[in-house]
């Protein structure tokens, strides 16, 4: 393949990986925030205790969906970041079974590498193995540890809204026992 033409295709898969998390951030930021809204419209109604099935749903979003979603697509767009890092450098990335059958990812120095087939084997990877794989190269550790943007958007702004449903919990418990009177 022209070498010309097969460093676009890397630079567009890299954007298009890239392309996708933002788009499942801002798919999650705004679900968080209708769902959360719902919420605190119940909860200052007369039955607030119907926020708890919202709550659910909100932390069951962040938890199972939201976090391991985009923590999985940022692995993603920094695979190909360095499989472009690489090929700038006349290498290539590739992902191997080492003699044990675990894998590995290993630089080397044939630009024939299939890419593509190579992530759909990354893909295959759980979250932890993906992230200890990314370490174990130089560059991928460097990644990670320089990234502190993103690190902060997969930690800190899904904790934020951990910390609001936390707080209309205490606020619908509190507002429940003030309802509450034991006398009629």
């Amino acid at each position: 393949m022209h070498e010309k033409l097969k460093y676009e295709h890397l630079i567009a898969l890299a954007d298009l990986q890239d392309s996708l998390l933002q788009a499942y951030r801002a798919i999650f930021i705004t679900s968080q925030s209708v769902i959360f809204s719902v919420a605190v419209f119940i909860a200052s109604g007369p039955l607030p205790y119907l926020a708890f099935l919202l709550l659910f749903i909100g932390l069951f979003m962040i938890f199972y969906l939201w976090i391991p979603i985009c923590k999985s697509r940022g692995y993603d767009v920094w695979f190909f970041q360095l499989c472009m890092l690489y090929y700038e450098r006349g290498q290539m990335l590739t992902l191997n079974q080492d003699e044990n059958g675990g894998w590995k990812l290993e630089v080397v120095n044939d630009l024939n590498i299939r890419v593509f087939e190579n992530f759909l084997k990354w893909r295959r990877l759980d979250i932890k193995e993906r992230k200890k794989l990314l370490k174990e190269i130089k560059e991928g550790k460097s990644f990670i540890q320089q990234s502190k943007t993103r690190q902060k958007m997969e930690k800190h702004l899904p904790w934020s809204f951990v910390v609001l449903w936390v707080i209309l919990l205490i606020f619908v418990l509190i507002k429940m026992l003030l309802d509450f009177n034991p006398t009629n």
